[in-house]
């Protein structure tokens, strides 16, 4: 089926209208995709293969523009510093990477952390290599295409999303899960000027994939974790008073460009 019906059937389902069926999609572990091209051979692609109606494409959206700093390095067990300024461990017999440490440790750093966004749509989008969000999952990869080439081979067949975080997922990756919450109650003036400018940092990545591909991109995938099985990992008055003004002013900011809203 070409782009237009997957558009088209993309767009009833988010406007809660019937189609001839519900549109198809989904992230892929690498040990999946490896497992996948042993049965159908080395150029898989699951999206083609599966022909699925919609892609979510991650931009680079680490905070510093760098590559991965080897820590430390024993077999398959490898230890790395992100872009977030993050120090990440990778077992080679446990499928998640475990978060070991932060740049930031104390409320009054936060003031300090800088986020590079200078010439977001050359520098960031254009630029090859790796990123905490798209490289380090159940493997680590030191390179992957641009976001701009990625989005370009396959923007001719599908239904295309670009993608942002919200605040939550960001700043966690920045200052550690324990912290987010503890400062949320201990320090919220610091923490919300620190969600303030993280927020404005993300908007300009946002409208950078809206003004680079005008009339090409559908939508935009707003993504994070602010839950668990048994209920919300802080209160929804604190996630209406840091968080939803950012999430807010994003799906605003789509909905003006005409895009779809996920």
């Amino acid at each position: 089926m070409g782009k237009e019906e997957k558009v088209k059937r993309v767009r009833a389902a988010l406007e809660h209208r019937e189609y001839d069926r519900i549109p198809v999609s989904d992230f892929f572990w690498t040990g999946f995709t490896e497992k996948a091209k042993k049965k159908w051979g080395v150029n898989f692609d699951p999206y083609r293969h599966f022909d699925l109606d919609y892609i979510v494409v991650n931009p680079n959206m680490d905070p510093h523009l760098k590559n991965f700093e080897i820590i430390e390095k024993n077999g398959e067990d490898i230890v790395v510093k992100t872009g977030f300024e993050a120090t990440v461990r990778r077992r080679g017999d446990l499928p998640m990477p475990h978060f070991e440490d932060f740049s930031i440790k104390r409320p009054e750093d936060m003031a300090a952390f800088e986020f590079d966004d200078t010439d977001i749509i050359k520098r960031r989008f254009g630029r090859s290599g790796a990123d905490q969000l798209n490289c380090l999952g159940d493997t680590i990869s030191f390179g992957i295409p641009s976001f701009i080439d990625r989005f370009n081979s396959y923007k001719d067949d599908f239904c295309m999303f670009g993608s942002v975080c919200e605040m939550y997922e960001f700043i966690w990756r920045i200052i550690g899960t324990e912290n987010s919450l503890y400062w949320m109650i201990l320090e919220p003036a610091k923490l919300k000027a620190f969600i303030d400018r993280a927020g404005s940092f993300m908007l300009k990545i946002l409208e950078g994939q809206i003004d680079l591909f005008k009339g090409e991109i559908d939508g935009m995938y707003i993504w994070g974790d602010v839950a668990y099985v048994n209920g919300m990992m802080f209160s929804p008055e604190l996630w209406r008073e840091l968080f939803k003004p950012w999430t807010e002013k994003y799906i605003r900011t789509c909905k003006e460009a005409g895009l779809m809203v996920i």
